[in-house]
């Protein structure tokens, strides 16, 4: 950036013309940055869904984990009587 004219003389209107350019400069910079804050605030929105939608997803497997250990508790008893009939049973027919 030049500061002087084609004589080499630094003149108002130069001067003048660089203001001009840094203005220009300093605006499409501020909209460039308008422009990154709206992006980083819509990531952060999406961001906020999806971490949203982790917690909801790692409570239903919390959820089903839960149900599950009932269900193999369950089927730990069930085993156990049916071994304890059958033993019973056995024990009865003199086996």
């Amino acid at each position: 950036m030049a500061i002087t004219d084609e004589n080499g003389r630094v003149t108002l209107a130069v001067i003048s013309n660089q203001i001009e350019n840094i203005q220009e400069d300093v605006i499409e910079i501020n909209g460039k940055i308008d422009n990154s804050n709206t992006t980083l605030n819509d990531l952060n929105v999406k961001t906020a869904v999806i971490e949203k939608g982790q917690k909801s997803i790692c409570k239903e497997v919390d959820d089903l984990q839960d149900k599950s250990n009932r269900n193999d508790v369950f089927v730990v008893i069930g085993n156990m009587i049916v071994l304890a009939v059958a033993s019973a049973v056995n024990f009865v027919k003199g086996e």
